[in-house]
């Protein structure tokens, strides 16, 4: 699969190595809806990358960093976020189903609209976070840290909104 960034043409596996060594000139490129599926960033430094509308589903991002990283409208569904940093991350409309975020720290992040159906949040920190509207229908939130995180509208179980 490739994706056009104006008069060139990359390989997914380009656009993983382009993002693991360089994400100053990945944000030069914008690249949008890059196809990442199955992507192996596992403790990749991805701080303020641009990975708006990004198909991550499936991708391993096991400890990476991902502070300030636009991830709106991204889909990340089943991927492996467990112990990754998205502080101040923007997760808006986001769809985060069944994914691993065990001991992730969202502190301060954009989870507006976000789709967290079925995700596992064991040990996570989403302090300050904004969470509202989003779905958390049958997620995992033992030990999750939620001080003073904006839950207006959250969807906590089908009948449910706070």
């Amino acid at each position: 699969m490739t994706t056009r960034t104006d008069n060139t043409v990359m390989t997914k596996d380009q656009m993983v190595e382009l993002l693991k060594t360089d994400v100053k000139a990945w944000n030069a490129l914008k690249i949008q809806r890059a196809n990442l599926e199955g992507a192996n960033l596992e403790e990749a430094n991805l701080k303020g990358a641009n990975l708006k509308g990004a198909n991550l589903r499936w991708a391993n991002l096991y400890k990476a960093n991902l502070k300030g990283a636009n991830l709106e409208a991204a889909d990340l569904e089943g991927a492996n976020l467990k112990w990754a940093n998205l502080y101040k991350a923007n997760l808006k409309w986001a769809d985060l189903t069944v994914a691993s975020l065990e001991g992730v720290i969202l502190n301060g992040a954009d989870l507006r609209w976000a789709s967290l159906e079925g995700v596992d949040l064991e040990w996570a920190s989403l302090y300050k976070a904004n969470l509202r509207r989003a779905n958390l229908k049958g997620a995992n939130l033992e030990g999750a840290s939620l001080k003073d995180a904006d839950l207006v509208g959250t969807i906590l179980h089908s009948e449910d909104t706070i």
